[in-house]
């Protein structure tokens, strides 16, 4: 698995893009280099900021934030994952609704840390107590709540866990204080797809991540969590009809449509499903079973670097 903090050599500064645009084939011509954040406010070291604190931009508007977050409270999963890969000194994280737990893919990294009601619906009186100096969160989730959130301590959201999430990688950081560590390990984990995916012969080859609804399955398109990292290492994702949420679903009767050469399917769904036999990778021996807690819901660099390395294992 990749090690998000892992420092990259020195590279010639590339233009400032947005992270959606640093393509697979964009970040291997470039070596490893990563973005200069410039497009979403001052960063680290701007004139503009004020003693004590720093004005940045979400997906909210402009939001002061302190210099160096202390003590912080995430609230979705890409923004508990951002603090363990950038090192963030979390005191509070929100579990998973459907789990009750903490992201459980990330181990030791979460223990001690206090949990503050669900993502669904986090517990204020709990988070309060923590007395946090940053609270990061979701409009998607947590738009409701912006002004109970603001009236605890500096609040930050990104616009959704899910789409943009490298983008978003870098935002948090940015509202981290931990920008040049945003970068690095984004790009460590971009440069880590594009080895590993030249390692199984991503090139060419087609791919779909699969899970059972009940009324047929639903496919993750190219702009989902894993979706994107399967693009980064150079698979492709057979066009579909994919809804504003970039997935698909497709009743039992059309899973021949399902012609990817290789399909990941989450653990909530048995390969051994009959009703999965109409899927030609699965009836090929071409399907492999993947923790949804990871696949689906681990969205950031930790849980990405969890993707490529059961990728390797499946396919090296």
């Amino acid at each position: 698995m990749v090690t998000p903090t892992a420092t990259l050599a020195p590279v010639p500064a590339l233009r400032p893009t947005a992270a959606a645009h640093m393509t697979r084939r964009g970040f291997g011509f470039a070596g490893a280099a990563v973005l200069a954040l410039t497009a979403c406010g001052p960063g680290a070291d701007s004139p503009d900021e004020q003693e004590g604190g720093r004005t940045v931009e979400d997906a909210t508007g402009e939001v002061e934030v302190p210099e160096q977050a202390e003590r912080v409270v995430a609230l979705d999963s890409l923004v508990i994952d951002t603090c363990v890969a950038l090192g963030a000194p979390l005191v509070g994280a929100a579990e998973a609704g459907s789990v009750d737990t903490l992201p459980v893919y990330l181990g030791e990294d979460v223990e001690g840390v206090e949990t503050v009601g669900n993502i669904a619906e986090p517990n204020l009186e709990a988070i309060g107590a923590l007395e946090p100096d940053l609270i990061l969160g979701t409009k998607l989730r947590h738009e409701d709540l912006h002004e109970q959130f603001s009236a605890m301590a500096a609040t930050f959201f990104v616009a959704e866990p899910a789409i943009g999430w490298q983008d978003n990688v870098l935002a948090i950081g940015r509202a981290l204080g931990r920008e040049d560590r945003a970068e690095e390990a984004l790009g460590s984990l971009l440069a880590e797809a594009v080895d590993a995916g030249q390692e199984v012969g991503a090139e060419g080859t087609t791919v779909h991540v699969l899970r059972r609804v009940d009324n047929g399955v639903r496919l993750h398109g190219p702009d989902t969590f894993s979706g994107s990292v399967l693009r980064e290492m150079g698979f492709s994702v057979p066009d579909m009809d994919w809804d504003d949420n970039d997935m698909a679903e497709l009743s039992f009767e059309n899973l021949d449509r399902v012609d990817a050469d290789v399909v990941f399917v989450t653990d909530d769904t048995d390969l051994d499903d009959e009703l999965l036999s109409g899927v030609p990778a699965v009836a090929d021996g071409n399907a492999y079973g993947v923790d949804d807690r990871t696949w689906i819901s681990g969205i950031g660099v930790v849980g990405a670097g969890h993707i490529i390395s059961d990728v390797r294992g499946f396919l090296a």
